[in-house]
């Protein structure tokens, strides 16, 4: 496990320990993400880490995204400012990925990732093994479907450490793996 890991979840269970409802964790998850957006441009990162770069101009930075963004939480903004006086703000896409993962532990949701040739034609069995999972995981599954035509037909879902491929690719596969043989 990585210092930055280590950190990163530190400043994650700090942020959940600041929101008390349901609806206040999702809402900051919202706003860090949109932050987090902000933030990806490569420019503006190395301004705002840019230790030469005034603290105080700093924060009317951060002020400047925090109104540019509709939903306002003063207390998320501290935390922010935080994170740019500890030179931390680096770490705010882990920060985010634990906030998530703490999240979805709290609210007992599983992120299942399906990946299907068109994301419009779903069968009614992968359907029916989503249903399986989520009552043999006793969670909530949050799929994110995802559009691969060179699985060939078929799916592959991928949950926490579990991936399960039913995709004609990796059949046409072990058939010439076999024929090989």
């Amino acid at each position: 496990m990585s210092a930055d890991f280590v950190i990163a979840k530190r400043y994650a269970k700090a942020l959940m320990l600041l929101s008390s409802t349901e609806e206040e964790h999702k809402n900051r998850l919202e706003i860090l993400q949109s932050v987090e957006a902000c933030f990806s441009s490569s420019n503006f990162f190395s301004l705002i880490d840019n230790p030469l770069f005034d603290k105080d101009k700093q924060e009317q930075l951060i002020d400047t995204v925090f109104n540019s963004i509709s939903k306002k939480d003063e207390e998320l903004k501290k935390f922010v400012n935080l994170l740019i006086k500890e030179r931390r703000l680096s770490l705010l896409p882990k920060i985010l990925r634990v906030f998530e993962k703490l999240l979805d532990e709290k609210l007992n949701i599983c992120r299942v990732r399906l990946t299907v040739i068109d994301e419009k034609k779903v069968s009614s069995k992968i359907e029916e093994l989503l249903a399986d999972i989520q009552k043999q995981t006793g969670k909530n599954l949050k799929v994110t479907t995802h559009q691969d035509p060179s699985i060939l037909g078929g799916a592959v879902i991928e949950l926490e450490d579990t991936r399960i491929d039913l995709s004609v690719k990796r059949e046409l596969n072990k058939i010439i793996l076999h024929a090989s043989r």
